[in-house]
């Protein structure tokens, strides 16, 4: 997670640095205030890995939820700890997400949902093009999609390139875009490559009848 990640993350959840600060204390026992987030996200001090891995959680976790502010939240001022409780006019800090494993979790979640719609897309490609494999291919991918999500889940949870692709994938229905425009030119090449191989095989068919017809001249 870069600086401008981090300081993403706190924006579109509407969060002050010391909202941030006080989640990333709750959820891994650190003692950080402003003083760290501030750097932290112009890149003056390298981020802990350990507090990238749940900042990306979090921002893996908003962009799922669809939640957040693309506005900034305003400078009102120092904050205190009791600003953030509940009744005191500020967004509380965001509680500890459910922690990963094998069977579930936020990676796993985004990936199953991600799958499901690559299956969607292949669906929709095949429906297009009137394949009826292609529809089949869909229906697969999305029955599949748990099992697809845990593993890549997985990946995620290890790899901090892979966990950046998918914050940036649920970011604003990034996703969706991408498997919309992509389905909808796979469909056309496919549809390309249908008429192209129909159009060969009539030309070969063509062709071999004349061929049949010279070697047969007297054939009715």
């Amino acid at each position: 997670m870069k600086g401008a990640d981090l300081k993403r993350l706190r924006e579109r959840n509407n969060w002050s640095q010391l909202d941030l600060a006080n989640a990333i204390n709750a959820a891994l026992g650190r003692n950080y205030g402003t003083g760290s987030i501030s750097p932290w996200e112009n890149d003056k001090r390298n981020i802990p890995r350990d507090v990238a891995a749940f900042c990306d959680q979090l921002l893996v976790e908003t962009n799922l939820s669809g939640g957040g502010a693309d506005e900034p939240p305003p400078d009102d001022g120092p904050r205190t700890l009791d600003d953030s409780a509940p009744g005191h006019g500020g967004p509380a800090p965001p509680s500890q997400p459910v922690l990963l494993s094998p069977s579930g979790g936020t990676y796993a979640k985004a990936c199953e949902e991600l799958w499901e719609i690559i299956g969607a897309g292949v669906g929709m490609v095949g429906g297009a093009v009137g394949s009826d494999v292609l529809m089949i291919d869909g229906q697969i991918i999305v029955m599949d999609k748990q099992a697809l999500g845990e593993a890549w889940g997985r990946l995620a949870e290890t790899n901090e390139t892979f966990r950046r692709f998918l914050a940036g994938a649920l970011e604003g229905g990034t996703w969706i875009q991408v498997a919309l425009v992509t389905g909808s030119t796979l469909a056309k090449v496919q549809q390309n490559h249908t008429q192209h191989s129909l159009a060969t095989r009539a030309a070969m068919n063509g062709h071999a009848e004349g061929f049949a017809g010279a070697e047969h001249p007297d054939a009715v």
